[in-house]
């Protein structure tokens, strides 16, 4: 008994110390990317301020300082991270990713702590400041877009919805909300349909596309991936996009936080 409490009184401790101001503490299934991403700060100063040797093992309950310039975690935003992440691929310079970005090679230096500005390694994960999650449609100025907050509600065949729905015209480009590798699929329910394995850790899934534009493979934030319509057992009702967040790999969550900021 006095093992269990102090086991519960040890989880409760760990749950306030994550809010903690200037800091954050770790959970159970968290990665520095991860913990990175929803704190606007670049994994590499994350392991640099705490004196992390290997980025890939971090253990829950250890309390992180945040380096300047991220957010506490009670600050943190799901909508907006300070910036995105980018695998760097053969070619690619600060350069040409300060231009493609809209932002300095300096600040990219700075975010991510590089030490040789002239040496990138092909596969290396950057996080490029200034750039927002994008909203996974792109409607023309003044198009309608109309996100609804349907996760969790039933379905046909006893199932619960797993995403939420975005209603815009058919036709409608759908983007990466961020860089990752693309992949198809298609099923009776999803119709034509896909899998973003994101930069950012996070799996993200989309469905009911009326239509493929990338190949499978590498996308950048922004590209298109299809264009929206009503395959699967979407066919007759208004065109939209059926989108899932699943953090990690895992079971989806409610993507309304990020969906209803960015879109």
């Amino acid at each position: 008994m006095r093992h269990m409490r102090a086991l519960i009184v040890a989880v409760l401790l760990a749950a306030n110390a994550s809010a903690a101001a200037g800091g954050y503490t770790v959970k159970w299934g968290d990665t520095l990317i991860g913990i990175g991403r929803r704190l606007g700060v670049a994994p590499t100063s994350l392991a640099n301020a705490n004196g992390i040797g290997d980025p890939n093992h971090i253990v829950a309950g250890r309390s992180l300082t945040v380096p300047q310039g991220g957010h506490t975690a009670a600050g943190a935003s799901t909508g907006s991270t300070g910036g995105v992440f980018h695998v760097v691929q053969r070619g690619e310079t600060l350069a040409t990713l300060a231009r493609r970005f809209g932002t300095t090679q300096s600040a990219i230096v700075s975010v991510n702590g590089i030490a040789n500005p002239n040496r990138l390694r092909i596969g290396q994960r950057l996080v490029i400041p200034g750039q927002r999650w994008l909203c996974p449609v792109r409607g023309a100025p003044g198009q309608a877009v109309s996100p609804v907050n349907s996760f969790g509600d039933p379905r046909p065949g006893h199932r619960l919805h797993q995403g939420d729905d975005i209603f815009v015209a058919r036709g409608t480009p759908v983007v990466a909300p961020v860089g990752g590798t693309v992949r198809h699929v298609r099923g009776a329910i999803a119709g034509n349909a896909f899998y973003l394995a994101g930069d950012d850790g996070t799996t993200y899934y989309g469905a009911h596309l009326g239509s493929y534009v990338a190949s499978p493979g590498r996308v950048n934030a922004g590209d298109v991936i299809g264009r929206v319509g009503t395959t699967g057992n979407a066919e007759g009702l208004a065109a939209h996009l059926h989108f899932e967040v699943h953090p990690n790999g895992g079971a989806a969550v409610n993507p309304w936080a990020l969906v209803s900021s960015a879109c």
